[in-house]
């Protein structure tokens, strides 16, 4: 890892929720990269929503990107005292699925997880232009983290949206659509890593033209953790 990487810090939405971006983390990204591109088995994950392919992270890389990711969280959130860092998920993932094949779930944000003390961590690997991350205000109800307490009244109100408006549209979300507000972004940039809590609405902002991977050329390639305090 570079020395000490500067953080910045991006409030987003009226429940000014910190979303942490640190550039330049590693000396060498495109290691990483080549690694991912030569000598990991992706495959399509059961049970998910994720549209494309994903492959477990090595060891070294999943265990330092943890440690330094709690450094950041540590410092700019809330995290009770003797609680430890636990990966839920370390995963490189590569976007493949072509919109007009989306499911409904897969067209609108979405949370990781709705406990209090999970946190993303993504780190963008690929070199070249890529679509970044946008997060998200649910209109209907002005929820932009979903929690314990406001998940069954967001589902609730996803679907009768859904139900009184059909169904949005077979596209990635990139900006505010008449259900969801756009209330931030993060650019992709190579080497660079974005820290947000599980529970805020949260999307890949996918161009289909250049972001989903057809077998040739780049790939949008990210590595997703999921830390646990408990």
């Amino acid at each position: 890892m570079n020395t000490v990487p500067e953080c910045r810090v991006l409030t987003v939405g009226e429940e000014s929720t910190s979303v942490l971006i640190i550039d330049d983390l590693v000396a060498d990204v495109k290691s990483i990269y080549d690694h991912a591109r030569n000598r990991c088995q992706f495959s399509q994950e059961s049970g998910t929503y994720y549209p494309g392919v994903r492959a477990p992270l090595p060891g070294g890389y999943s265990s330092t990107l943890r440690s330094i990711a709690d450094q950041y969280i540590r410092q700019h959130y809330e995290i009770g005292g003797g609680l430890e860092a636990v990966s839920c998920a370390a995963l490189f993932s590569i976007v493949t699925m072509p919109e007009e094949h989306l499911a409904p779930l897969q067209r609108i944000p979405h949370f990781d997880r709705h406990e209090q003390n999970i946190y993303a961590v993504m780190h963008y690997l690929s070199p070249g232009q890529f679509g970044g991350t946008g997060f998200f205000r649910h209109k209907p109800t002005g929820f932009e983290r979903i929690d314990d307490s406001r998940r069954a009244e967001y589902l609730s109100a996803v679907s009768r949206f859904f139900d009184e408006h059909g169904q949005p549209p077979a596209t990635y979300i990139r900006t505010t659509t008449n259900q969801y507000e756009l209330i931030g972004s993060v650019d992709y940039k190579p080497n660079r890593l974005v820290i947000y809590p599980g529970n805020l609405l949260h999307s890949g902002l996918i161009d289909p033209a250049a972001d989903i991977y057809r077998g040739k050329g780049l790939a949008r390639l990210t590595c997703n953790i999921l830390l646990n305090y408990e």
